[in-house]
């Protein structure tokens, strides 16, 4: 009867072991976001592996704690469609942060803008 009993107690926490899943590491986020397109950025370049990525800044509208840095409000947002490169222009995104393979070539120290990167997942 005790054998039955531990045998079942091995079944039930072997299920639970093998139906959990393991949390993926990149940051995504399902929420939307209210940007505005600011303008073109200065001497950053392009996201490496990320063909045709230009580097225009958005400001998040709201206040969140959903972002990768919590005081700021201003990326450079890799991947922006390009009919979305207007200044002033105010859409809604969804957005990930840049993986580790996803390297950035900016320079600050020689006039650019130093902001972070956010990956852009969609806009309208």
């Amino acid at each position: 009867m005790k054998i039955k009993t531990l045998n079942l107690l091995l079944l039930i926490t072997i299920v639970f072991i093998t139906s959990c899943n393991k949390d993926d590491d990149s940051v995504e986020t399902n929420d939307s976001f209210n940007v505005t397109v600011l303008r073109e950025g200065n001497k950053c370049g392009m996201v490496d592996d990320i063909p045709g990525t230009l580097d225009y800044l958005i400001e998040f509208d709201q206040n969140t704690t959903d972002l990768p840095i919590s005081n700021q409000t201003i990326y450079y947002a890799a991947h922006l469609p390009e009919n979305y490169r207007t200044e002033n222009l105010q859409i809604t995104i969804t957005f990930r942060e840049l993986n580790e393979n996803e390297e950035v070539n900016c320079d600050s120290a020689i006039g650019g803008d130093d902001y972070p990167f956010i990956y852009i997942l969609s806009a309208p």
